[in-house]
């Protein structure tokens, strides 16, 4: 029988998780890490931002915090997922999503939900690989 190694796991932490929830922000397994939803929280008053662009920019800060914390580059992201409160706001975030990812961004899916922590209008997770 052959003996399984286990993968080494890396738990990364940038800031304080929402609400103190169990989870980890950021967790890198071998060359992949797994980044956790974040909403668009101001990381100085952790006040979500006023409208769907500043809450995207701020989503995608502490992504980028969580990233590079973890030794790794945006360039590297290669998989995403947003999740809306409402539809509407797609072409909205699109406009600032595509400011941190401007060539060759990640595959995607954006999803309609009724409901995000904290009434925010916008989640969005990750995968990067190495």
């Amino acid at each position: 029988m052959q003996e399984q190694q286990e993968t080494p796991r890396k738990v990364i932490s940038v800031g304080e998780p929402v609400a103190g929830a169990p989870y980890s922000q950021g967790i890198v397994a071998g060359n992949t890490l797994y980044c956790s939803g974040c909403i668009g929280l101001d990381p100085e008053t952790n006040n979500l931002g006023a409208d769907i662009k500043e809450q995207t920019g701020l989503a995608l800060e502490r992504i980028k915090d969580i990233v590079q914390n973890a030794e790794f580059e945006m360039d590297d992201v290669v998989k995403s997922t947003v999740f809306l409160k409402n539809l509407d706001d797609f072409t909205a975030m699109n406009e600032m999503y595509k400011t941190y990812f401007p060539k060759d961004p990640p595959a995607r899916e954006t999803v309609a939900v009724a409901g995000i922590v904290r009434e925010a209008l916008v989640e969005i997770s990750c995968i990067a690989v190495k």
